[in-house]
């Protein structure tokens, strides 16, 4: 019989080798492991059982179940066992949203307030593209080239009509990523926004 840990082993190595949370992902393996020495895959749901009763937050607990979830799909896609154990594996209810909404004139007051990060300020708000994202950013006449997505594939961002202008002023960016997160967090907090 297949052990969890196998093929944990193996997820890490395969797939899970260039995800850029990989990091975190070890971490939380790292946390899961003393559960899982030992066991076979049928025993996920034993498993999963446990860790739906640790002292965290739906959320936390989800992303624990979400690797163990994973795992047992994978297993069963390479042939290491016939059942879908992870099927059995239910994430929690009650996660609240972790993100927030801005309105247009949320983001004027964010620019205002960030300083030399106003112009990234604003291109984050109308691309929806990630810090590093918008760092990695090349343009590319109305769209942005984004070479390090966090899916590890490159893509293209379209500019709207308003953030073209911001974009070819802005790009590259002359701050550090460590200057526009001080920035906005300044300007968060002197705007009131969680």
């Amino acid at each position: 019989q297949r052990l969890i840990d196998e093929t944990l082993l193996a997820w890490i190595d395969g797939e899970a080798r260039l995800l850029k949370s990989r990091r975190i992902l070890l971490y939380r393996i790292g946390k899961l492991q003393p559960l899982t020495a030992g066991k076979s895959l049928q025993d996920l749901p034993t498993v999963a059982a446990t860790v739906a009763r640790w002292p965290l937050s739906a959320a936390g607990r989800n992303r624990y179940l979400a690797i163990l979830k994973r795992i047992g799909r994978l297993a069963a896609q390479w042939g290491w066992i016939d059942t879908h154990p992870a099927a059995r594996v239910r994430l929690l209810p009650g996660e609240k949203a972790r993100h927030t909404y801005l309105q247009p004139a949320d983001v004027r007051l964010l620019a205002q307030e960030a300083g030399r990060s106003a112009d990234a300020v604003v291109l984050l708000a109308l691309t929806g593209l990630r810090r590093g994202e918008l760092f990695a950013a090349e343009l590319a006449g109305d769209a942005l080239r984004v070479s390090d997505s966090k899916s590890g594939a490159p893509r293209m961002v379209p500019l709207a009509p308003e953030a073209a202008p911001i974009a070819r002023r802005a790009l590259p960016l002359a701050i550090s990523p460590r200057q526009l997160r001080a920035d906005f967090e300044r300007a968060r907090r002197a705007i009131g926004r969680p």
